[in-house]
């Protein structure tokens, strides 16, 4: 079984602490949402898995071994990071820039089996029409989707996404988070997303982590943690809660 674990983690830049002594284990399969005030480490806490940042104390392990003694291709077999938004400035086509995804698997040599999995993940992310398209014509929201499908045909272990439905509509918002879940649990494996939509989150993640204060502010069940105290302490604003089959839907209080 996979398993993720931040052990007494803090991470900061200089002086100024942004996430300390940080314990965290992923071990259970499913969709797992971070949700934060922005600036309060959400991006550095999933960035820490994947060690594009090093932390100042403590360790973060993947299977037991510090990320950090990984090389990145070791990781790769097991993780896949997929940002907020593309820093790709290359110009490829929508097809070669998800078939990255499957080189730490089978290095540059192109099987059918590569091919199956990418034209899977283009139908899924509905992108059938943009194949032959330079990804730098792309909207946003576009790009996003092919980044996903990237991560996905990856097929690792542990996914993490970077807010992925950022610049999505809502269609495609739901349609993802739909996806995601059913990913997570027909596969076995471990997704973790930073996310800010309460609702969205509420409706579709396995758990939920809320991050605050340099620390977990409060961990478990979309229920158990999207309370309307904790959102008024954590985002300083007024919410209600309602319950509908036994999701929580947050209607946040308008100020005027």
């Amino acid at each position: 079984m996979t398993k993720v674990e931040f052990k007494d983690m803090s991470f900061g830049y200089d002086t100024k602490i942004i996430l300390d002594n940080i314990n965290l284990t992923f071990e259970e399969p499913g969709l797992v949402c971070v949700l934060g005030p922005n600036g309060v480490g959400k991006t550095t806490l999933v960035k820490c898995i994947n060690k594009l940042l090093v932390p100042k104390a403590g360790v973060v392990e993947l299977n037991g071994t510090d990320v950090h003694k990984m090389s990145f291709h070791e990781m790769a077999q097991h993780l896949a990071f997929v940002p907020n938004s593309s820093g790709n400035t290359f110009s490829m086509s929508v097809l070669e820039t998800i078939l990255m995804g499957r080189h730490p698997i089978a290095g540059w040599t192109t099987t059918d089996e590569d091919i199956e999995a990418v034209e899977q993940a283009i139908t899924i992310l509905g992108l059938g029409e943009f194949v032959s398209r330079d990804v730098r014509a792309l909207s946003a929201g576009q790009v996003q989707r092919v980044m996903i499908a990237r991560g996905l045909v990856q097929e690792p272990e542990v996914l993490i996404l970077d807010e992925p439905t950022s610049n999505l509509d809502v269609k495609y918002q739901m349609g993802v988070m739909k996806f995601l879940k059913s990913y997570a649990h027909d596969r076995g494996i471990i997704v973790i997303m930073v996310c800010h939509d309460l609702n969205i989150t509420a409706a579709y993640a396995d758990r939920v982590i809320l991050v605050y204060d340099k620390g977990i502010y409060a961990d478990g069940s979309a229920a158990e943690v999207l309370t309307a105290e904790n959102i008024e302490e954590v985002y300083d604003v007024k919410a209600k809660v309602f319950y509908e089959d036994g999701v929580p839907h947050i209607f946040l209080v308008p100020e005027y």
